[in-house]
């Protein structure tokens, strides 16, 4: 039996960076998105050996989260993973440096099958208190696509959530994949540079996402949504960043952005109609633009 699961991936409809952490790390406010698709992971639960595989992305075993995943979960159960002879092979869709979470969903989907390979010999609620503490560990967006959640409201690094599913219902997304990609530790660095003046109070965040959360409810045409990223692509590709937003722009998106720290951005419909007469002209936008269009929806 070999199992092929999809790692649904997130876009951000709110991000601001209020605080720099002590540990280093970034406070922010933002609004996850959860989108359908994403990595492929297969799965064998009758290999001879524990095995991670992926291809589609050059990262070193040791960086990959569904690695990093397993070793956590290993350790934190004083278990050894390598005699229940798993395989995982990865295949990425999701571009890493992409600002879409791809490693982090592949990380949550992990979590989500351990709990249930191993409910037979570990009780389900040390299950689900590892799970949720490795999840919260392993990255900011981790634990929001552990959950399994459409949406949410998230302060802290991103683990923190202050409501749940507060859009209420599906949105339908366009997905733009340009051909390069942004470290998000350059990006907060380059963020920490271009921001002379101290970040906002995370209240007054708070505040301006609620009254996103608001519009969004009632169906409103918003245009560009808030990132605070999008000075750094200013910054590290004007043209292209330009370019872009107002193709999304162009193409009658109600919704659109960066997501994340970039590089990829997304436009948003609220009908499934509309969102493929809109990709339609989105694609015509972008024809000598070196990059690819996803569409997707949130659950």
């Amino acid at each position: 039996m070999r199992l092929r699961l999809h790692a649904d991936f997130k876009v951000n409809l709110f991000l601001e960076v209020v605080g720099v952490r002590q540990d280093g790390y970034h406070d922010l406010v933002s609004i996850f998105l959860r989108c359908l698709g994403g990595d492929v992971l297969a799965f064998d639960p009758n290999a001879t050996s524990l095995r991670v595989e992926c291809d589609g992305c050059d990262i070193p075993l040791e960086s990959n989260l569904v690695y990093r995943a397993l070793r956590a979960f290993s350790s934190a159960l004083c278990l050894d993973l390598g005699e229940m002879g798993w395989s995982f092979s990865l295949h990425k869709v999701i571009p890493p440096g992409s600002g879409l979470g791809g490693g982090s969903a592949d990380a949550a989907l992990v979590l989500r099958l351990l709990e249930r390979f191993l409910s037979p010999i570990v009780a389900e609620e040390k299950l689900e208190e590892v799970s949720s503490q490795l999840a919260r560990s392993l990255g900011a967006d981790v634990f929001f696509l552990y959950r399994g959640l459409r949406s949410a409201l998230a302060v802290g690094r991103g683990d923190a959530l202050v409501a749940e599913d507060p859009i209420g219902f599906p949105l339908y997304v366009c997905v733009v994949l340009p051909s390069y990609s942004y470290s998000t530790a350059e990006s907060y660095r380059l963020l920490d540079e271009l921001s002379s003046q101290a970040f906002p109070p995370e209240g007054e965040a708070l505040s301006a996402a609620w009254n996103l959360v608001d519009a969004v409810r009632k169906r409103k045409a918003l245009g560009l949504l808030p990132n605070a990223f999008h000075r750094v692509a200013e910054a590290l590709n004007p043209k292209e960043h330009a370019l872009v937003l107002r193709s999304l722009e162009g193409s009658g998106f109600p919704l659109y952005a960066m997501s994340g720290s970039g590089s990829s951005y997304f436009g948003i419909c609220y009908s499934e109609d509309e969102l493929m007469d809109k990709t339609v002209r989105l694609a015509g936008a972008l024809r000598s633009f070196p990059a690819s269009l996803l569409v997707t929806r949130s659950p």
